[in-house]
Formats: structure tokens, sequence, C-alpha cells
């Protein structure tokens, strides 16, 4: 059975992937088929780093790394709010391509416990 924080991260991550696809979009972007392969938009997996643990979370097609890594960065802004305790874990979102390469990674806690003390 999934624990709650799980289940957060999934209805969070959700509304993210139906925002997405809500929004209007001036461009139609086609996928592409040549002689020795296909191109199209690729797919980007999100998880919650809980130390040296991934979660995943889920895969959505997104345009680029840069909706990816804006779609973490809102991801985790609302989990931190959502689950607070999280920030003084050094929990994170990851953005993971296809073949689990990470290619994002933004903190819950955007400021270092470092810089706070300062």
């Amino acid at each position: 059975m999934p624990d709650a924080l799980h289940i957060v991260f999934v209805r969070i991550a959700r509304r993210l992937c139906a925002m997405h696809l809500r929004e209007r979009t001036t461009q139609c972007y086609p996928v592409m088929q040549t002689e020795t392969e296909i191109f199209g938009m690729p797919y980007y997996t999100f998880d919650l780093v809980v130390g040296d643990e991934f979660r995943n979370q889920g895969t959505i097609i997104l345009e680029d790394i840069s909706l990816a890594s804006d779609r973490a960065d809102q991801l985790a802004n609302e989990l931190s709010q959502v689950k607070p305790e999280l920030k003084a874990r050094g929990c994170a979102v990851r953005v993971t391509d296809i073949d689990r390469r990470e290619l994002y990674r933004t903190p819950l806690d955007p400021v270092p416990r470092w810089r706070r003390i300062g």
C-alpha cells in the first residue's frame, strides 16, 4: 500500500501534467520518421529523491528539458508546501530521460542550510 507521501506526490504530478495538457500551444509537434529512426517529443521521468532512494513517480512526454525542469521546480515547490517536513530531510525532485540518465535536480528547500545560518 502506498504511503501518504507517495499519494501526495502523485496527485501533484498528475495536476501538473493536466495543467500542461490544458495549456494552449501555437506550434504543432508532429512525429517525424526517417529511414533509420523516429523523432518525437521525449519522455521525462520524475523521481522523489529521499536520501539515496529514488521513488519513481511517473513519466510524461514534454517538448524539452526546459519544460521538464520547470515542471520539476513547480512540483518541488508544491510538495514543500504540502509536506514541509521533507525540506529538513534534504529531499529533491529529479528528472531523468528514458535511459534513466539524470538531467535535472531541484531541492525541495532551495536555500542551503549553511546560507540560512549566516
